[in-house]
Formats: C-alpha cells, sequence, structure tokens
C-alpha cells in the first residue's frame, strides 16, 4: 500500500479491526524523476574528499620522543570522540557535494494526499462489470471504437469507487468464464485489466454470460460475507444479435432471478445503425494447388444495409502484395459474389487477403486464406488384375508433356509395401480382398486427409469389404456396404447413369452439356451398393432405370472416399455370360476423362484441411520432429509469440502433434517447429460473419425489463473525479539544504580547540 489503512484480524477470525494511519506520500511521477539527467555527473565530486582522506592518512609517522609520551597519555581520553567527528565531518563533505548535484538535476515529484480521515465501516458492494466484447462493438463513433467507449465508462465506475467496494470483470464473448473470477478489492489491477481486455473477434451470448453472473454472485458471498449487496453493469451496443434474446421468457426469467439478489444496470454506448460491407469468407474451387494451374476463387461480400452498393472497389493481395483491384455492385441486403483467377509461381506458403474499403466497422472489411502451394499431385492406382488401372491413369493425367499430376501405377499386392503419406489420393480398381492389415493403413490414410476411390470389379469380394464397412476406429471410411450383383432384364440393355439435378458438386460441372456421353453410355454389371442411415453418404449419381446409387461419397476424419457401383476399365467381364459381357464401357466416354478428373478434385486436398477457420476455431497440425524436440512457435497475428508444446502422434509415432484453441485474433497465424522454422506452416483465422454481428442493428430500449436501470455514458474529463496536478519541483529545496549542510559543516570544522581543517 501506498499509505492509509492496514488490517489486523483477531485470533477469532471473526472480525478485523483496522488501524488508520495517515499520512501524506510523495510517489515518483516517473521511473527517473529528474529533469537535468546530465547535472547528476558533478555527484562524483563526492569522492573528492574521499581521496583527499586517503592522501592525508599517508603523510602521518610515528615518532617515539619521550617529550610527547606525556602529552599522548593526556589526549588518549579524547580519541575517540576526536575520530568520530573527524569521520561526521568526512560524511558531511561527501553528502554536500552529492546533494549539490541533485539539486542541479532538479528532481520532480507528484503529491498524492489522502484523505483526512477515513471511516472503519467499509462499503459492502460487489459490483460486476460486464463488458460487451463481440466483435460489433468494433464500430466506430466520432474516431472512437464503441468497445473503447465502453472501457472507459467502466474506468468511470471503477475511478469513483469507495474504500472496500469490489469489483468483478467479465467479457462476454469470454467462453473461458470471468476475466477477474474472485471479486478484487484492488482498484487498480481492476483499471489494469480494464486496459488490456482485447476486443473479441466472435458473438456474445447473453444466456453464457448469465451463467457467469449467478456463479460470481454466489461465489463472492460465500467467500466475503460482508459483500451483502451486489450490481450488475452492463456495458454493451445493445446489438441485435446478443440482446434480441429478451424476447423469450427464459432469458428474462433468468435476469428476473438475478434481479432479485443484485440491481441491474444496462450503460448503453451504442451508436444508430449506418451501412457496412463485410466479405463473409473467400472459396477455393481447386482444393489441392500447384504451380501449373490457375485457381478460381470467389470473394463473398455482403451489403448490411437497406442500400444499393454501386461501383464498390475490392482490393485482392498475396503474400501483402496488391495483384488487382475489382469493382463490384451489391444489392441492399444480399450477397455479391466477386470472382477472380490467379496462379500460384512458387512452391510454399501463401497467404490471400481480401480488403474492402472502410466503412463504420473496419473489423470485418478483410479476409484471409491460407493456400499451401506444391509442385505436383501424387496418386497411386492400384489394380487388382493387370490392365484394371490403366484407362484410369490415363484419364487421371492425359497429359505426355509437362504432367501435373505423377501417377503411379500398382499391384494389388503392392498396397503395404507403399508408404500412403506421400500420395494425395489412391484408387483401387477391382482390388480383390481387402485385409485388416490393408483397412487400417488406408483408414488412417483417409482420415489424415487422403482421397480414396473405389472402383469395383469381377474380382471383388463383397465380404471383405463389408467387413471393413463393420470395423471400428480408424480402420472404417468406406461410406457403403456392398450388396450382390446386378444385371439388366434385356442382355442388349444397360443402366444409364443419372446426375440427379446435377446438384453434387462432381455432377455440377456437366449441367452445361445434358447431351453428354457419359450419360448416354450404358452400364451391364454392377454392385448395389447398401448405403446406411446415418444420412453421411451423398449419392452422386443413380442408376436411372433400377435407382440405385451408382457413385456415392462420404467425409472420413480430414479426407474422402467415393466409391463406383461398377468397374473403371472393360477389363472385368461376366464369366457367367457366354459372351462374356463386359460390365462397363463407359471408359469409351469422353467425358469419362472429365470425370475422373472431378472425382480426383473432389478427393485431393484433405490434408491441407482445417487451414482456413472461423474465430474460436482449434488450430491442429503435425511435424517430423527434429532433434527430437517435438515443440513449435506460434506467430499470432499481433505479432506475439508462443511456446506450444506437441504430443508424439499415435496414429503416426514418427510424428508430433500440436493444437491451440484460443483463436480470438482475426488474421495470419505462423506455425515452425523449434528445430526446424523453414518447415512452417500457415493458418488463416476470420470472422463469422454468418453469425450477426455484422449487422449493426439494435434492439429497442423497450425491450429492455422495466428492472433494468437504463443509462447513456456520456464521456467527461472530470468523470473519474480526479483534479491533475502538476509536478512539484524540489530543486530549490535541496539548494536550501544544502546551504544549511555548509553551515554544519563549517561548525564542525571550526570546533574550539581546532588548528586548522584537517582530514580524518
Amino acid at each position: 500500500m501506498a499509505g492509509g489503512s492496514r488490517a489486523f484480524c483477531d485470533s477469532t477470525g471473526t472480525g478485523c479491526e483496522m488501524i488508520t494511519i495517515m499520512f501524506d506520500v510523495v510517489v515518483l511521477a516517473e521511473i527517473w524523476p529528474f529533469s537535468s539527467s546530465l547535472m547528476l555527473w558533478w555527484a562524483a565530486a563526492g569522492a573528492f574528499p574521499i581521496v583527499m582522506h586517503l592522501w592525508n592518512r599517508q603523510r602521518y609517522q610515528s615518532t617515539d620522543w619521550a617529550a610527547t609520551r606525556f602529552l599522548h597519555a593526556a589526549l588518549i581520553k579524547q580519541s575517540y570522540l576526536d575520530r568520530l567527528r573527524r569521520w561526521l565531518l568526512l560524511a558531511t563533505r561527501v553528502f554536500i557535494l552529492v546533494l549539490f548535484a541533485s539539486a542541479l538535476a532538479n528532481p520532480q515529484f507528484a503529491t498524492v494526499s489522502l484523505p483526512d480521515s477515513v471511516s472503519p465501516n467499509l462499503t459492502s458492494t460487489h459490483t460486476l462489470l460486464v463488458l460487451d466484447d463481440s466483435y460489433s462493438m468494433a464500430a466506430t463513433r466520432s474516431q472512437e471504437t464503441l468497445f473503447s467507449r465502453a472501457k472507459q465508462a467502466a474506468q468511470d465506475l471503477v475511478g469513483a469507487a469507495v474504500q472496500g467496494e469490489a469489483f468483478t470483470l467479465i467479457a462476454m464473448g469470454n467462453e473461458h468464464g470471468p476475466v477477474i473470477h474472485y471479486p478484487s478489492f484492488d482498484a487498480a489491477r481492476v483499471a489494469s485489466e480494464l486496459e488490456r481486455l482485447p476486443i473479441a473477434g466472435g458473438d456474445s451470448k447473453l444466456v453464457t454470460v448469465l451463467g457467469s453472473i449467478e456463479r460470481s454472485i454466489s461465489a463472492a458471498r460465500q467467500k466475503f460475507p460482508r459483500l451483502t449487496s451486489a450490481r450488475v453493469c452492463f456495458f454493451t451496443d445493445l446489438g441485435y444479435n446478443t440482446w434480441s434474446v429478451l424476447a423469450g421468457d427464459t432469458v428474462r426469467d433468468r435476469l428476473r432471478r438475478i434481479g432479485q439478489s443484485a440491481e441491474l444496470f444496462v450503460i448503453d454506448v451504442g451508436a444508430a445503425p449506418g451501412s457496412n460491407l463485410a466479405v463473409s469468407r473467400i472459396h477455393q474451387r481447386q482444393r489441392l494447388v500447384t504451380t501449373q494451374q490457375v485457381i478460381d476463387f470467389v470473394a463473398e461480400v455482403h451489403n448490411f444495409s437497406d442500400q444499393d452498393q454501386d461501383e464498390q472497389p475490392l482490393k485482392i493481395c498475396v503474400d501483402g502484395q496488391v495483384v488487382e483491384n475489382k469493382m463490384f455492385r451489391v444489392a441492399a441486403n444480399e450477397t455479391a459474389a466477386v470472382k477472380f483467377q490467379y496462379r500460384f509461381r512458387t512452391v510454399g506458403e501463401h497467404q490471400l487477403r481480401i480488403e474492402l474499403p472502410p466503412d463504420c466497422l473496419l473489423i470485418d472489411n478483410e479476409c484471409w486464406r491460407c493456400v499451401p502451394v506444391r509442385d505436383s499431385v501424387n496418386v497411386l492406382c492400384v489394380g487388382g488384375k493387370p490392365g484394371a488401372a490403366r484407362s484410369l491413369a490415363l484419364a487421371i493425367e492425359p497429359r505426355r508433356i509437362d504432367p501435373i499430376i505423377s501417377v503411379e501405377l500398382a499391384a494389388e499386392y503392392e498396397l503395404l509395401e507403399r508408404t500412403l503419406d506421400e500420395f494425395d489420393v489412391v484408387f483401387l480398381c477391382n482390388v480383390g480382398r481387402i485385409g485388416a492389415d490393408e483397412a487400417a493403413v488406408l483408414g488412417r490414410f483417409v482420415r489424415g486427409g487422403g482421397g480414396l476411390a473405389v472402383f469395383l470389379g469381377d474380382q471383388v469380394q463383397p465380404d471383405s469389404y463389408n467387413a471393413w464397412v463393420e470395423a471400428e476406429g480408424t480402420m472404417q471410411c468406406l461410406p457403403c456396404k456392398l450388396g450382390e450383383l446386378i444385371a439388366p432384364a434385356d442382355a442388349s440393355a444397360g443402366f444409364l447413369l443419372d446426375p440427379i439435378r446435377y446438384e453434387h458438386p462432381v455432377a455440377e460441372i456437366f449441367r452445361g452439356v445434358p447431351g453428354s456421353g457419359l450419360f448416354q453410355i450404358p452400364t451391364y454389371r454392377y454392385v448395389q451398393l447398401q448405403i446406411p442411415e446415418d444420412d453421411k453418404t451423398e449419392i452422386v449419381f443413380r442408376f436411372s432405370d433400377s435407382g440405385d446409387p451408382a457413385l456415392v461419397e462420404r467425409n472420413c476424419g480430414k479426407g474422402r472416399c467415393l466409391v463406383f457401383a461398377s468397374a473403371a476399365s472393360m477389363e472385368s467381364v461376366d464369366r457367367s455370360h457366354p459372351q462374356r459381357i463386359p460390365w462397363t464401357i463407359l471408359p469409351t466416354a469422353g467425358d469419362f476423362v472429365s470425370l475422373v478428373q472431378e472425382m480426383l478434385s473432389r478427393l485431393t486436398g484433405g490434408k491441407t484441411v482445417g487451414r482456413n477457420l472461423k474465430v474460436g476455431g482449434q488450430l491442429v497440425g503435425e511435424f517430423e520432429p527434429t532433434n527430437h524436440i517435438p515443440n513449435c512457435q506460434l506467430f499470432l497475428p499481433d505479432g506475439l509469440r508462443q511456446l506450444v508444446k506437441g504430443k508424439w502422434s499415435a496414429e503416426h509415432p514418427e510424428r508430433f502433434r500440436w493444437s491451440y484453441s484460443r483463436t480470438q485474433q482475426v488474421g495470419i497465424y505462423r506455425v515452425e517447429p523449434v528445430a526446424a522454422p523453414i518447415q512452417a506452416q500457415l493458418f488463416a483465422v476470420n470472422l463469422d460473419v454468418q453469425a450477426g454481428e455484422s449487422e449493426l442493428r439494435r434492439v429497442d430500449r423497450s425491450l429492455l425489463p422495466p428492472f433494468f436501470r437504463y443509462g447513456v455514458h456520456q464521456p467527461s474529463v472530470d468523470s473519474l473525479g480526479l483534479t491533475e496536478v502538476a509536478d512539484r519541483e524540489y530543486g530549490w529545496h535541496l539548494l536550501a539544504f544544502v546551504l544549511l549542510m555548509l553551515l554544519f559543516e563549517s561548525w564542525l570544522a571550526g570546533r574550539p580547540g581546532e588548528v586548522a581543517l584537517r582530514f580524518a
């Protein structure tokens, strides 16, 4: 304590006696209070008397003379007092020089006077400061954000607190509970926490906040029984997204219960809603990006106003450099899709940023996206018999010169010999049997972000595939079970593919070519796919005559799996038929290449899933450790750095896995292993604009319950009740003290009996 009071409790613990000691204290205005610091070098002159003292001591000699023995015996009684006087004289001379140098440096201090008297009866008030830190509070009004106004209003309340008042600080958007959990009687600490409190990048849940308020009031009264009264002060913009729940009886009843034990206040810092444009998201069509591709992007901009916005500029930046400016138009309360393309020329981690011109809410004018770029796509095609995967491999990469997709062919028995982590997508073509080992390897591959496509055929054993579907844990990734083999009633007829209104992304590319040969060429044999009832499997194509699924898809972990009910080549035949009819002749269709390319595009990029997420999402990644150090550095968007400790991955024992969940800031997060910074990864965290905070709409004051006390914050210079006092200069006071010390030194040096000025 700077001064004022100290508390002592009796042995029974039933009460405390307040012993108040009142005095004026002088507090340093700054860490270094001297206005002319260079003058302090004169303090070095204080060493001069000490040097003279040591110099003169060397001149003394001791001579044994009979005439002096009697004199020495007479003076021996006075020697102790004389030496004390000489040391005091030396200290006085040093102090005078140091004091004179300090006076030249002109020290400045600020005077703070405590009250003349303090009542021993402390206040019994517990104040809960509840700040709305949703990102709509970042809206500006008179060059100041609403959140700054809210913090200033709370600071005013803390500054006007009386002795003994307790405070609890709660941020409405903080999912981890109050900022100050237990009541604090230290107003300086509360003010400091208020100053450091950042605005959240998400929304505020009033229902969640009410739970924190109830628990804080209850805990405070249990720990501090003297806090018998409480008041809850909401500092908010009364945003519709947060306060519209007051229309429901559940929230009003809960507030009424809180109002029975505490006073409820609403301090309105909001402003009239203005027009606002927000970038809701950046969509990337190709999930896996290579240096050979031109990537299609779509930026979605929503207009949160009742007026059309014409000729609005959109700035597109890649790795911090502006690459294009697009003009767009968006109607009132509508979303505009701004399309653009870009080709990344270098391999590595890239960041894309979209920026709108300034408006009343700046925080939602930007949107980021991380784009990892590769030099090629690696695909493994596994054939159950010779030629089973040949036509598929040709459809995957038809280019002979400068291919951007690296395709490897492998036999069925080689599946366990390959390291699947080296590939992005695996195609199984007429693979007869999937054992437990193969299922485990493929399951981990898909869940880790790999893509798997399964084409059936005449060698497939449905029982082994069905056992794979029924497996638990990381093995399971197939979207369906395999049923019986289906053949048409008319041997000369076949089954045609039905795109189901082109709803699925794989089918959508054929919307513009309804007469595509892909839907005209028949399939003669297929395996009936049995879809589970968990609604996690999507049907891409059906067979038009039977209605059975032809191509199905399922997400599994970070990856995807596609299953086609028929074969990928004409090598699969019906041996029971005398003419050995092939299962399908789809590979002869010109659009078969387009189908395979769309499947490949759908299956790639799973390993980069989780790089672009919303505020509050969890960052997760894996690294191969260098020097067995499973730790990494995380660089936040504001430039701060944190050390994140990793754990060895259960799925990939040679890697370590790390995670980070406090993603309240929007922008780019950079993660790099401590021992290998070159392996850095980028993550983009964006606002969830669809949550509604970008709509600067306010609830009507009439919606507030009658037991709420409403007020509007009016900033004032004297709102804290403080009077600014100029620093007081003490240089002249020190000079006067130097004069007194000189007089004291003259008196001490010129005592009767002294012949001359001497050094001890």
